[in-house]
């Protein structure tokens, strides 16, 4: 509610004695002073292996962020029939390793925060939120207006257009392709 998103803010206000601390660090006096603002839903301590950096040995933080999914989940039974007319070498995967596989089969991250990689071809309107995704060399110039020679995101995330439903400005997502989606799409 509009409350809760205010007093969020104002106790924002109040956490200035954390800034610039190790997020560890800082954890307990976060809590504590989430407990006195009264904004503490609920405090407990999980006993758990921590993922640490392999070059510095500090712990790393979980941080969500915005991610592009294939939504697998709904066209999983597809998947296993299309498997039955595919000859398989060796012959006992098609039945094994990867019908277990798709029979298991979770919606896919196919997005990457990174700065190689193939952009992942979606442009968004800054103003209404419109979304785009262009599915050619040959449309992207047509929108853009500009011949393209290179589809690395450094080239192309300069290409916009007008939004056809609002007039505001569209610009590409930033995340790039995951490497296992290229090489299973290379064929195609």
């Amino acid at each position: 509610s509009g409350n809760i998103k205010k007093e969020i803010f104002v106790a924002g206000e109040n956490f200035q004695e954390v800034s610039g601390l190790n997020f560890k660090d800082a954890g307990s006096l976060v809590i504590k002073k989430l407990k006195d603002l009264g904004l503490l839903h609920k405090s407990e301590t999980i006993n758990h292996s921590y993922p640490f950096c392999y070059r510095s040995e500090t712990p790393l933080i979980y941080r969500a962020i915005d991610a592009w999914y294939l939504k697998v989940e709904d066209f999983r039974e597809k998947l296993i029939e299309a498997i039955k007319d595919t000859n398989w070498v060796p012959d006992y995967v098609k039945e094994g390793r990867f019908a277990n596989w798709l029979a298991q089969a979770r919606d896919w991250n196919i997005s990457r925060n990174r700065f190689w990689g193939n952009p992942i071809p979606i442009w968004v309107c800054s103003k209404c939120g419109m979304m785009e995704c262009i599915g050619s060399l040959k449309e992207l110039e047509e929108k853009s207006g500009s011949s393209v020679a290179d589809l690395h995101s450094h080239f192309v995330d300069k290409l916009s257009w007008k939004c056809s439903s609002c007039g505001g400005k569209m610009q590409r997502v930033p995340e790039v392709l995951d490497c296992w989606f290229e090489s299973g799409a290379m064929p195609f």
